[in-house]
């Protein structure tokens, strides 16, 4: 009875830690909501926008942020619209975020 007792227990705190994609910025849906997101796309300068949570590989603190891909660069923002990281070209070696979870909510066609 132990072990059943032990792994349902388990199984409620490991569903209460994971990290949902519902909902990032205190909005439902940020390319509407988001006026500097929204302002970017309407200026044609995004192609891809991604709700992702990020895990900093030097502290192991998770956040959600916004993966963008423009024409020349690619990066992650906070919800200001504040750059967290950017990669002009190709060096993942300097990038200090692990993705744990993404959901593509934009992409120019």
């Amino acid at each position: 009875m132990k072990p059943l007792i032990y792994f349902i227990l388990l199984s409620i705190l490991l569903s209460c830690s994971k990290t949902s994609l519902n909902k990032i910025c205190d909005v439902d849906d940020p390319i509407t909501e988001l006026n500097w997101l929204a302002d970017e796309i309407d200026n044609g300068t995004i192609t891809i926008v991604d709700k992702v949570v990020l895990k900093n590989k030097n502290s192991n603190k998770k956040q959600k942020a916004l993966s963008i891909v423009k024409s020349s660069s690619w990066g992650y923002y906070n919800c200001s619209g504040e750059i967290l990281y950017i990669s002009i070209g190709v060096n993942p070696a300097s990038n200090p975020f692990k993705v744990i979870k993404s959901e593509e909510i934009y992409r120019k066609y």
